[in-house]
């Protein structure tokens, strides 16, 4: 049976959303650490922010994402979450994912309502990432900062919630056979750490869902 998302997310934000930010508080171990444990210096993990952005739309809950220009150093071309480091002047990650989404984006935070934190992803580049999950304003209307971001555009969020229908891709790295996730959407490709926590995500509202809707 489909989701009734906006219900489904009331609750989650009402109960497990507060939960969650309270324990991410104290950046709790990252839910994936076990999985790339041997290829990471857990000491040397920095501390980074992203903001799951949702925007309810007619058609369903849509998912903010932004691909990044081909030229940088850095996941040059992926699609990806605004977000970034926390930095000094940040007094909490809530903080450096609002203030990474004006700048790369153009939204400021009066169109934003934080709900909470999700549970740390740690990623092979060495960060330790608190996923800001908030709603949107609907009348947002992103403006890309050319020099980081090339696309901005939205996803639905029912593209990432059906268990049967997410495709995967394996491929050695480091002498291990690693699997990640990838979704097509529009001629895009979501992969890495991105779908890998939307897929986190989604399989947390799976989890809130009436078992007797299940």
């Amino acid at each position: 049976m489909p989701l009734t998302f906006p219900a489904l997310i009331n609750e989650f934000s009402k109960a497990q959303l507060r939960a969650s930010a309270m324990r991410a508080q104290s950046l709790l171990e990252p839910w994936n650490l076990s999985e790339i444990a041997d290829v990471l210096d857990v000491s040397k993990l920095r501390p980074a922010a992203v903001l799951i952005g949702l925007i309810a739309r007619e058609s369903g809950w849509q998912v903010l994402l932004t691909r990044r220009t081909e030229g940088m150093t850095n996941h040059g071309g992926q699609v990806s979450f605004p977000g970034g480091r926390i930095e000094p002047g940040d007094h909490s990650p809530i903080a450096a994912a609002l203030r990474e989404t004006e700048e790369e984006c153009g939204i400021g935070s009066h169109l934003i309502q934080p709900w909470g934190y999700l549970q740390s992803y740690a990623t092979i580049s060495n960060y330790i990432v608190t996923p800001v999950l908030a709603e949107l304003d609907a009348s947002v209307d992103p403006v890309p900062q050319e020099a980081e971001v090339a696309d901005i555009f939205e996803a639905p969020l029912a593209l990432f919630t059906d268990s049967s229908k997410r495709p995967t891709q394996s491929g050695e790295y480091l002498g291990r056979l690693r699997t990640s996730y990838v979704f097509e959407h529009e001629g895009r490709k979501i992969w890495g750490a991105t779908a890998a926590m939307l897929v986190h995500f989604a399989d947390l509202l799976l989890r809130a869902q009436p078992e007797s809707t299940r």
